[in-house]
């Protein structure tokens, strides 16, 4: 099966099957991004979750997060086919999984700084992206 170097958008041309190529990288932090908000509506959801986080309406939290898990693992898998994308995203959930509760417990602090951190390299990848 040939994979297109390029796709046509317009006048715009995106070089979106290569690897080495930025567009790669953006749905990579994005997919990352759905992954990790999708396990923080489950940890709100817990006994675990300290009081001065954000609670999510259990009601909510469990469709919501299951659907932000469904369409980040859809995004790995979009981009990588599906062994690897379900690979990685199964390595990036499990990667949230550890940092939202270690960070949680450490204090406010620190989850606002992990919060700050991830929402400024989703900005930087986008702008990168677009220039």
């Amino acid at each position: 099966m040939r994979i297109p170097q390029s796709k046509q958008f317009g006048l715009f041309s995106l070089n979106c099957f290569c690897k080495e190529s930025r567009f790669y990288f953006k749905i990579v932090m994005v997919a990352f991004y759905l992954i990790l908000l999708g396990v923080y509506f489950h940890y709100s959801r817990s006994k675990y979750c300290p009081s001065y986080l954000i609670k999510i309406p259990a009601k909510y939290a469990g469709i919501a997060g299951n659907m932000l898990l469904l369409a980040g693992t859809m995004r790995f898998v979009y981009q990588e086919e599906w062994t690897s994308g379900l690979l990685l995203s199964l390595a990036a959930c499990a990667l949230a999984m550890s940092l939202i509760p270690f960070t949680a417990v450490l204090g406010k602090r620190y989850f606002i700084i992990l919060a700050a951190l991830v929402h400024i390299l989703l900005v930087a990848d986008i702008f990168t992206y677009a220039s």
